[in-house]
């Protein structure tokens, strides 16, 4: 007999167990067509397929570059022959070696008589002490930053499309619930006209009448129920790319997530909040920048002229004022050497100057605020979260508990129906607060379902190397 029992409870755990790894599955698949008919996942996708190429297209343009140009041509046509001047030339930039540039142009002349002609010209620049490194640093890590975000809102959306599935989800159980109530409504009609049947009441009476008609309405606002949960099917089917939709019986129970195990750092808000203050300072220090220094040095052979010379210089720029000299050697007699200096003074740019300091000034307090805002957010959001889970948890052992009432009792009320102890209304009456108790369980399921994924939502998600492919 013992043996028996253990097979009949061995067979029933494993009903259970199929069913729910049944219903999971059939989840599964619906959820797997309600993604590919989402149009917003798909434009997320070619958001982060472009930030990707805007990285790259970054990266080419801050690293090493070069310009070859044939320069500005000019052949002629006179009675003694053709005669020909060319300037091409070369540049070769290096934006991580202190923004340095080096540029050569070999000038050529050519009349149809004598020999050809060429120079040469070089020149390179550079820049000594100034913020276009930090720049250029910063313009990188924005661009890495943008695709990354990309990558980023692809992944919350995923989780996001979850969440609208189960919400539509929990929607269609909510109009089968209105069924099962509508249903207990008109097992109350129903006693209500057995009640005034045994008071005597007569068809023809008002009072008969009147309870008559509330069963009708009764009958009718099933109709109506009914009718508005084939539609949510329909509509809900379509979303899943499939003709007809049956939702599993079965919503299996979920663990709920602790916030608490998530780590601070990667809670959303706070995560902007730091990351923007990061990336401003590092702006602000290459902007703000009171002194900047820069070099040049060139040399110049001109087969035309027959000269040559070498030359240097330097720029200088402070708040208000920009200085600049360059210094010419010649490499023959034929010529002096050659000094020039621009000097450009705005006697308002050491005002601007001290105004721009205490707004970046300011911008960096106010980003530090928000940092202190957001981990006030985070710890609030912690406790809120904390008992919601307590509530949920909560429900979950009262639901189950009087589930188990419920379904025990109506299986005792089919027994005593079928052997005539009650009425077909008290068995109705049953099976009705069973699976409005069986409803309420489910939805409570989705209910820790949809809290879970809030509790992801509120996190960076993590990126795998295949994410940021």
């Amino acid at each position: 007999m013992k043996l028996k029992k253990f097979f009949i409870c061995l067979f029933s755990f494993f009903i259970s167990a199929v069913a729910v790894s049944q219903s999971l599955s059939d989840f599964a698949v619906l959820l797997e067509g309600y993604a590919s008919n989402d149009t917003t996942r798909q434009s997320l996708e070619l958001d982060k397929r472009s930030a990707f190429l805007s990285m790259q297209r970054y990266n080419i343009e801050a690293g090493t570059a070069f310009t070859i140009s044939t320069g500005q041509t000019v052949i002629e046509f006179p009675d003694s022959g053709a005669q020909i001047s060319a300037r091409p030339g070369i540049t070769v930039g290096l934006p991580q070696l202190r923004n340095t540039s080096i540029s050569a142009e070999v000038p050529l002349e050519y009349n149809g008589n004598d020999p050809p002609r060429a120079g040469v010209n070089v020149t390179a620049r550079t820049d000594i002490f100034s913020g276009n490194a930090k720049s250029r640093q910063t313009g990188l890590e924005e661009k890495e930053r943008q695709y990354i975000v990309a990558a980023r809102q692809l992944e919350s959306h995923k989780l996001q499309l979850q969440k609208e599935f189960w919400e539509d989800v929990r929607e269609i159980y909510g109009y089968r619930n209105d069924i099962y109530k509508a249903q207990e409504a008109i097992v109350l009609a129903r006693q209500d006209m057995e009640t005034r049947e045994a008071a005597g009441y007569t068809a023809s009476s008002t009072v008969w009448r009147t309870t008559e008609l509330k069963l009708r309405s009764r009958q009718r606002e099933l109709t109506e129920a009914e009718r508005t949960y084939a539609r949510s099917l329909e509509e809900f089917a379509r979303s899943c790319g499939i003709p007809v939709v049956v939702l599993p019986e079965v919503i299996p129970g979920q663990e709920l997530a602790d916030i608490s195990a998530f780590p601070q750092a990667g809670f959303s808000e706070l995560e902007s909040a730091e990351w923007n203050h990061y990336i401003n300072t590092m702006s602000r220090s290459a902007s703000g920048r009171s002194f900047s220094l820069n070099g040049l040095a060139g040399y110049s052979l001109d087969r035309i002229t027959q000269t040559s010379s070498v030359s240097g210089g330097v720029g200088i720029s402070l708040p208000g004022v920009t200085l600049s000299s360059a210094l010419s050697f010649p490499l023959d007699s034929s010529q002096n050497p050659a000094l020039s200096i621009s000097l450009e003074w705005k006697p308002n740019g050491i005002r601007t100057h001290r105004i721009d300091n205490e707004i970046r000034e300011i911008s960096g307090k106010k980003e530090l605020l928000n940092i202190h805002i957001a981990k006030k957010n985070y710890y609030d959001t912690v406790l809120e979260y904390d008992r919601k889970k307590e509530d949920l948890e909560w429900q979950q052992e009262v639901y189950t508990e009087e589930f188990e009432v419920y379904k025990t009792h109506a299986g005792e009320q089919e027994q005593w129906y079928r052997a005539g102890i009650i009425s077909e209304t008290d068995y109705l009456q049953s099976q009705t607060e069973y699976k409005l108790a069986e409803y309420r369980l489910q939805a409570l399921y989705i209910d820790c379902i949809l809290y879970n994924l809030d509790v992801a939502l509120l996190f960076i998600p993590e990126l795998s190397p295949e994410d940021l492919l």
